[in-house]
């Protein structure tokens, strides 16, 4: 790297001085000007390109000090030394204000010149390369947005590679080591890479080994996962050169990745394990596990037993199945049987009102995973059940939590629980409970609780803390608060009285 010098100093001899000294031990930098005055150096760093200013502090007219402040101002690229006698440490001091990168005493010793001027050449050597990242990384940004067709220069006979990868959190580390030791095996040469969307995108412009990649790929993903960052995923596709290849190679990698995390999957696909796994997925008909006619046939028939049935039975086999699927294929196939559903509910229930019809299109737009999905899919006809019932009816998903209750009691059993049993979220079903009931959840569990707990303490031989942990209470004080809020009378005193 040729560094081009600019010394500014009002006694000559200075500048013969120093003149000698890079003749004689840096001919790798180049002495542009020498000149006397502030003034001259400002006029020819006007029209000239300098790396670096070496000035003195005491001049006349201008002194280094408001010359290195314009300097810096003007031309903030350039680097400035000033040289100082020791008496001119104030001089200095503001000088390094002002933006110097360093100063000299006067008289100059050539090892400190050398020394300092190699420091610049390392901080310019390693800005340019930054810069120079900077614009590739720049560049890839608009290919893989299609703002920009790929460059001529980068077109190549062979295949192009890219690696995409994913992880459940930002690891801007982990990437960085990754893609310095690939830099390394293939030397900077046809290797790009960047953070894109949150995801660490590399291409390779050059002949690349898949089972080199799973390698590195393994091996960063173990040290991740200390650091619970294990779900980890690569998408690893292959192209050739055209226009705007490298934003439908992204999107191909995308969906890879898409398919990947649907399936909750965490380890390195490549095109054909990806098309292979696409083709095995098209032999699972949807409809079959999730039907639109049969739903909506149970649904206007109020069967709402033959339909909870149905769906449990159904989705739980699609999940069990020994194949992968797409994402895209199956939210669009289920789309159509809701809009079956929907269009069977309206044209035979004409004052019924669906106002979520859009809702459900939007959530499984939103799923990530098929486990989502499914959960989605079970929750949504007992949504539009609830919708389309006769209010006076007490609801089969009512008449279901309290056969759980009943059976369950015993249990560690939750409001969370038993809703999820009848596919309704928490806070819909607590309010429907109450609705139907007349008592809120906790209220009708500790009535069937003490219910049994009453023939329990028939057994003169049963202690109370033991009736209490047979019916489901963790502790007996509370189990007697309970018994006795509710009979009026402790666990003792009742047993006392049979």
């Amino acid at each position: 790297m040729l560094l081009k010098i600019m010394l500014v100093d009002d006694e000559k001899s200075v500048l013969k001085g120093l003149a000698h000294i890079f003749k004689k031990h840096c001919p790798d930098f180049e002495i542009v000007s020498m000149v006397q005055s502030a003034n001259e150096a400002l006029q020819i760093l006007e029209n000239t390109e300098i790396d670096i200013v070496i000035t003195d502090v005491m001049m006349p007219e201008m002194n280094g000090v408001e010359l290195t402040k314009i300097i810096k101002d003007t031309y903030s690229h350039i680097s400035v030394i000033v040289l100082s006698g020791y008496d001119d440490y104030e001089f200095v001091r503001q000088a390094l204000k002002n933006g110097a990168f360093d100063y000299l005493l006067k008289p100059c010793r050539y090892q400190t010149i050398i020394e300092m001027l190699r420091k610049i050449e390392n901080e310019l050597v390693v800005k340019e390369r930054e810069n120079e990242k900077v614009k590739r990384n720049k560049l890839l940004e608009k290919l893989l947005k299609g703002e920009q067709q790929l460059p001529s220069e980068w077109k190549i006979d062979n295949p192009m590679y890219m690696a995409v990868i994913t992880t459940n959190g930002y690891v801007n580390s982990f990437f960085e080591q990754f893609y310095q030791e690939l830099e390394g095996m293939y030397n900077s040469q046809g290797i790009d890479a960047l953070i894109f969307q949150n995801n660490f995108v590399i291409v390779f412009r050059k002949d690349i080994s898949l089972e080199i990649m799973k390698k590195k790929f393994y091996k960063y993903r173990q040290k991740c996962s200390s650091n619970k960052f294990s779900s980890l995923t690569m998408a690893f596709h292959s192209f050739q050169y055209g226009s705007n290849c490298l934003m439908d190679a992204y999107k191909t990698c995308q969906r890879m990745i898409e398919f990947m995390e649907f399936n909750e999957l965490t380890s390195v696909i490549d095109d054909e394990s990806y098309l292979k796994m696409l083709e095995m997925q098209k032999t699972v008909p949807i409809p079959s596990y999730f039907s639109g006619i049969k739903i909506a046939r149970m649904l206007l028939g109020f069967d709402d037993q033959k339909m909870l049935d149905y769906i449990e039975t159904n989705l739980n086999e699609l999940h069990q199945l020994d194949v992968y699927l797409d994402p895209v294929r199956i939210k669009r196939e289920v789309i159509c049987e809701i809009a079956y559903i929907e269009k069977e509910i309206k044209q035979h229930l004409h004052e019924v009102e669906l106002s979520q019809d859009q809702d459900i299109i939007e959530d499984l737009k939103k799923i990530k995973t098929i486990k989502d999905m499914l959960n989605l899919l079970k929750r949504y006809p007992m949504s539009l059940l609830i919708h389309i019932q006769n209010e006076d009816d007490q609801p089969h998903y009512i008449r279901a939590a309290t056969k759980y209750i009943e059976l369950h009691y015993m249990e560690d059993i939750t409001l969370q629980k038993v809703a999820d049993t009848v596919y309704l979220n928490p806070w819909y079903f607590s309010s429907q409970f109450k609705k139907y009931t007349s008592k809120s959840f906790s209220e009708y569990l500790n009535q069937v609780r003490i219910r049994a707990a009453k023939e329990l303490l028939q057994h003169k031989d049963l202690k109370v803390y033991q009736v209490a942990e047979m019916v489901g209470f963790q502790d007996a004080a509370y189990f007697s608060t309970v018994f006795k809020h509710v009979e009026r009378i402790s666990p003792k005193e009742y047993q006392k009285t049979i």
